[in-house]
């Protein structure tokens, strides 16, 4: 997809963007891909000003990255109390 945005090819990309299954996008593993697909869609919506999905597009990246900071968030309290509880236990 890049390649074909940097070429001006919109009509290819969008064909390969319809391609990609976006449910397959959620499963783990696959947050960097996730990421870099909405962006290249953002910026094919952008040039054939398609501005309600560019929104929707951002809407699903603020999402997603506000699930990955929240989960983020869990796993370093769990450290922190794995931490502690390993202190506790050497005193």
């Amino acid at each position: 997809m890049k390649i074909l945005l940097s070429k001006g090819d919109f009509i290819r990309t969008l064909i390969v963007g319809n391609k990609i299954n976006r449910r397959h996008l959620n499963d783990s593993g696959l947050e960097k891909q996730k990421i870099e697909f909405f962006r290249y869609m953002i910026q094919y919506y952008i040039q054939e000003k398609q501005y309600l999905e560019v929104s929707k597009s951002f809407k699903i990246l603020y999402d997603f990255i506000k699930e990955l900071e929240g989960k983020y968030r869990e796993l370093s309290v769990k450290k922190n109390l794995d931490d502690k509880e390993s202190c506790i236990k050497i005193l």
